[in-house]
């Protein structure tokens, strides 16, 4: 998704340092894409242990859909969220609701995933108005992220 909607914004020779103009008309473009169908991996490190999931994410102007495959209980888990609020049905079948997806998330794998960053990183973009520290490469896109207490690496 990334690398079609950058195709957008013309992007300076390689070796040089992206202009401010560069950068932002790249963001405006990132930031235009609305849906999207995203299948993937994710790798998640913590100090004292690391997991690993497969990813489906559908996401759409009306909300989210998640599913997990991994490390949940060795099953899957499916969140939907929207507006009206979040649920999530684990490996066995049994649903919960809550207000709160990313504490829904939790409180039912254990898991803290900050959502509303993901919303953003995934499309190479900075959550807005929250403190971040980046790293841009030769063409102003994101190398590196630190945000929300996330390190998160763009490696292609």
């Amino acid at each position: 998704l990334a690398a079609t909607a950058a195709s957008c914004a013309p992007l300076p020779p390689r070796g040089s340092a992206p202009s401010p103009d560069i950068v932002e008309a790249r963001r405006a473009a990132l930031q235009a894409i609305a849906r999207w169908d995203l299948r993937g991996r994710v790798g998640v490190r913590l100090p004292d242990e690391g997991a690993q999931a497969s990813l489906r994410w559908r996401h759409g102007r009306d909300g989210e859909e998640l599913d997990l495959t991994g490390p949940f209980g060795g099953g899957h888990a499916r969140l939907q969220y929207d507006a009206s609020g979040a649920r999530l049905r684990d490996a066995r079948g049994r649903e919960y609701q809550g207000t709160d997806p990313e504490m829904l998330l939790y409180q039912t794998t254990g898991w803290h995933v900050p959502l509303g960053g993901l919303v953003y990183w995934m499309r190479g973009l900075p959550l807005p108005d929250v403190a971040s520290a980046e790293e841009l490469d030769d063409r102003g896109r994101l190398r590196m992220l630190k945000q929300l207490g996330c390190d998160i690496e763009f490696l292609s």
